[in-house]
């Protein structure tokens, strides 16, 4: 089976590092229990372009070759990769990040994608795509996230389901039938066998 897998916090805990980056950037008091949305300009109730300057600094900073992956993802993804699955990256980041992605994933989950795909969620210069049409165009038959709204985008595209990490900013959202709540990758690899 294809199946797409997000990058921020399903691989890498973005949120924890981002809201440590930005406590000690612009002496903030932030915890990820505080991100109740990835619309940043909304928690951090600044305008949507300063949100927009912040991610990007956060993104060209030292700071985003230091996440950590998220407990449980190199294990879980081997045995995917055992199970003969076919993976594909499907990040919101933008294009602008690809070097320090491709290596943050060199040194964490060297050789695992076949592909990668960034859908620039927050760029200032690409428009953004949804995870949906690219899980359609590669003809992923699942997707593992933590948004809602790439849940919903890729709900009716993937025919094996969408599997929604738990997470402060999807916590409060009913789910529809063929998305599932996940609380880790313990609990993905469950959903798969």
């Amino acid at each position: 089976m294809k199946i797409g897998i997000d990058l921020d916090d399903v691989l890498c805990d973005y949120a924890t590092a981002f809201v440590k980056y930005h406590n000690d950037t612009y002496s903030t008091t932030l915890t990820k229990a505080d991100i109740w949305s990835y619309n940043f300009w909304d928690v951090l109730n600044i305008s949507r372009e300063e949100a927009v300057k912040r991610v990007y600094a956060f993104g060209r900073s030292s700071k985003m070759m230091d996440i950590d992956p998220v407990p449980g993802a190199k294990r879980a993804v081997d045995s995917l990769l055992a199970r003969n699955h076919e993976l594909s990256l499907i990040t919101a980041r933008d294009a602008d990040f690809s070097d320090i992605t491709h290596h943050w994933l060199a040194r964490h989950f060297p050789g695992v994608f076949s592909d990668i795909h960034f859908v620039n969620h927050y760029s200032t210069t690409t428009a953004p795509r949804s995870k949906g049409d690219v899980c359609r165009e590669i003809g992923a038959s699942m997707m593992i996230d933590d948004s809602f709204d790439n849940a919903i985008s890729c709900h009716g595209v993937c025919g094996s389901g969408v599997l929604l990490f738990d997470a402060p900013w999807n916590a409060n959202k009913e789910l529809p039938v063929g998305v599932h709540r996940v609380f880790s990758w313990y609990d993905v690899l469950e959903k798969l066998t």
